[in-house]
């Protein structure tokens, strides 16, 4: 298969790991994970890439935290107000965090015990990340959208960044 936006793909890799400091040395109990998004290259006609740096912590007695996130995001052709994506992708990351540390399905004589919204629990304010840095590079492609997949790489960014620090997966 070709990868018709490899260059924008290598360009957010690039981007996002000069953003992190990338190979640079963390305090112990810290560690990076880096993740590239992509949605549209099927089409071969438009393609919205990016590419994120996970920073998580865990502290002595398991705590887990997201601490910081630098995303390298496409400007494209249709990128009218980067201000509404930024945004955009600031409440990503929050609820894809959410997912990740909050979210299950449990089952109770045979029915799901989470069935409505006041059975969910949420992640609160302080649990967000201290720093959320979005940078935009440019591509010469029309984007697809943003859509909800910009942050679909945080749960495996924490769960690969907590087996980094403890040598435990999860």
């Amino acid at each position: 298969t070709s990868l018709p936006y490899k260059n924008d793909m290598i360009k957010a890799l690039d981007l996002a790991a000069e953003m992190s400091g990338w190979g640079t040395p963390l305090p112990r109990g810290q560690a990076r994970a880096i993740a590239l998004e992509e949605r549209g290259a099927e089409t071969d006609r438009s393609a919205t890439v990016s590419a994120m740096v996970h920073w998580v912590s865990v502290s002595r007695d398991g705590k887990v935290r997201l601490e910081r996130v630098d995303i390298a995001h496409d400007r494209g052709f249709g990128l009218v107000n980067p201000l509404s994506v930024k945004k955009q992708l600031e409440g990503q990351i929050t609820w894809f965090y959410n997912d990740a540390m909050h979210q299950a399905t449990t089952i109770a004589d045979g029915h799901i015990v989470e069935n409505n919204f006041d059975r969910f629990p949420l992640s609160r304010i302080d649990e967000d990340p201290l720093e959320i840095n979005i940078r935009f590079f440019e591509t010469g492609h029309w984007l697809i959208g943003m859509g909800h997949d910009r942050g679909t790489s945080v749960q495996s960014a924490i769960g690969d960044a907590i087996f980094q620090i403890t040598c435990k997966r999860l």
